[in-house]
């Protein structure tokens, strides 16, 4: 009994060791089993993760390729918008020559004919203007020349001995007026004011001293307001003797009429004849007027005053 109880708890033992191992084994299967799929799924999800920062890395540099084209062509467009301007400056304020000029008209189509008219156009008008001021200049040199002339060449005072022609009195309507309108404070207004141009056209005419004709119709006429004057159109008293006034003759019809003809008289009954001064006038073979020296004496007095008037008047 004893005996065949040890073998049967050996195998007993030996049994059990067998469940055991067999126990231990499947376990160790079955962790096997539950690991391997773990691992399988991490490597699937790596090579995932892998190829989505590929993809991610991808679509950056994409990106930044975009963004430095982008840039290197907006680059190239401010660029050329700043050359363009930097060139219309160029040509229109700095450089602003004839060869600019030039290439400017060609810019608006203007062919190098057009632009050769425009610069003979300017160059004639400046042709013209050069002319027109050195006339001008001539003119006033001209003019000063005369000026210089009538400072140089007439008289400025006389007495009752001096001629009485216009060889020594450089007078101008100017002057005439001038001296007619310096009389004006002395006789209360003259039809003569104004009219300095009837004087000369009568010293022209008869060759006698404007001032000389002026004084003698003033003292013989009273200013151009007497009736003879107004009447006969006699301002220097021809043949208006004392004894018969009425005697006067009829020199013309108007101002310039009377004093022009009156003056041509004188010049042909008097000074033409020898009378050549105020003095002869009276002393000579014939006696212009009865009043002797008072004739003489008021007419050098009006002639003197107006060439002091004359030689004020230019400085002298």
């Amino acid at each position: 009994m004893n005996s065949t109880s040890k073998p049967m708890r050996a195998l007993s033992s030996t049994s059990k060791g067998m469940r055991r191992m067999k126990f231990a084994l499947l376990t160790m299967l079955i962790c096997l089993i539950s690991i391997v799929p773990v691992f399988a799924l991490r490597a699937d999800s790596d090579e995932q993760k892998q190829k989505e920062e590929e993809r991610q890395n991808t679509i950056v540099q994409e990106m930044a390729d975009n963004i430095v084209t982008n840039h290197r062509e907006y680059d190239q467009r401010i660029t050329r918008i700043i050359l363009k301007d930097w060139f219309k400056y160029k040509f229109d304020v700095v450089e602003d020559s004839y060869e600019n000029y030039y290439k400017t008209m060609e810019e608006k189509n203007k062919t190098k004919s057009e632009l050769e008219k425009v610069r003979l156009e300017i160059k004639a008008k400046a042709e013209k203007d050069a002319a027109e001021v050195k006339a001008r200049e001539d003119a006033l040199a001209a003019e000063q020349t005369r000026a210089n002339e009538i400072r140089n060449n007439s008289r400025y005072s006389v007495d009752r001995y001096s001629d009485l022609s216009n060889q020594h009195a450089v007078i101008s309507v100017d002057d005439m007026n001038n001296i007619i309108s310096h009389w004006e404070k002395y006789n209360g207004g003259s039809p003569f004011n104004g009219h300095g141009d009837i004087f000369i056209q009568a010293s022209q005419a008869s060759g006698l001293d404007p001032i000389y004709i002026f004084a003698h119709a003033s003292w013989e006429s009273n200013w151009g307001k007497s009736y003879l004057a107004r009447d006969r159109g006699n301002y220097f008293g021809i043949n208006a003797v004392d004894v018969n006034p009425n005697a006067a003759h009829h020199i013309g019809s108007t101002m310039a009429d009377g004093i022009v003809n009156g003056a041509v008289w004188i010049s042909q009954h008097y000074y033409s004849e020898g009378a050549t001064n105020l003095n002869g006038m009276i002393y000579g073979h014939k006696q212009y007027a009865s009043a002797a020296d008072k004739w003489i004496n008021g007419i050098n007095s009006i002639m003197s005053e107006s060439y002091s008037v004359l030689r004020q008047s230019r400085g002298m």
